[in-house]
């Protein structure tokens, strides 16, 4: 678990948050919802159905957050997704088919640049994402539930620059999942703002 995470989108902001492909968690209040999110790295999103049976505490990465893919829409109190520790782009994707990729499609918004951003969104919220591409059938990112990109990834068999896919792709990336060392200077300035720990009861499970 790393001590530092941030909201990419956040339900109380705008965000529709109607993800598909989450698990009932058994949390009886959003803030034990929000909180369990925070501690475990695997969570990428979290929703609260305040009117549902077994507390309505929804987690997982998450997929088709601003219309569920058809489904109809549910009504959250809260939900956000998170991004564990911070991110370092070793390169960018374009030119390049990444084989193994999940596809997930378009993300629901007509706007390119804006599906850009959420395709890149779910993969920095995702600490097993190394690899994340946006082109002409939509967002693919590494998941390895879905399946395996190779490891070191090479043209011989990994990749390839040659497909019709690596001459359309958009936008891609290559990137590490780091979480940096706590210093001391950062806890005091966290406590001077006077803002509460994100991990409210959970805090002193950091590390």
């Amino acid at each position: 678990m790393c001590w530092q995470s941030q909201v990419l989108r956040d339900v109380q902001r705008g965000w529709p948050g109607q993800c598909v492909g989450l698990l009932l968690v058994q949390s009886t209040t959003m803030d034990l919802c929000r909180n369990s999110c925070l501690n475990d790295p695997r969570c990428s999103v979290w929703q609260f159905n305040p009117g549902q049976m077994n507390g309505g505490c929804w987690q997982g990465q998450g997929h088709h957050c601003e219309t569920r893919n058809g489904y109809s829409t549910v009504q959250f109190s809260g939900g956000q997704r998170i991004q564990h520790g911070s991110i370092r782009v070793m390169k960018q994707m374009s030119g390049i088919e990444v084989h193994g990729l999940r596809p997930i499609g378009k993300l629901d918004a007509d706007d390119q640049s804006t599906n850009i951003e959420r395709c890149r969104n779910v993969c920095y919220s995702d600490i097993l994402c190394q690899y994340w591409q946006y082109g002409h059938d939509g967002c693919r990112v590494e998941d390895p539930t879905y399946g395996s990109v190779q490891y070191p990834l090479t043209l011989e068999g990994g990749a390839s620059k040659t497909t019709d896919y690596a001459r359309k792709v958009l936008a891609g990336e290559f990137i590490q999942h780091l979480c940096p060392p706590r210093s001391l200077q950062q806890s005091r300035a966290a406590l001077r703002k006077g803002q509460s720990d994100p991990l409210g009861e959970y805090a002193a499970w950091r590390m």
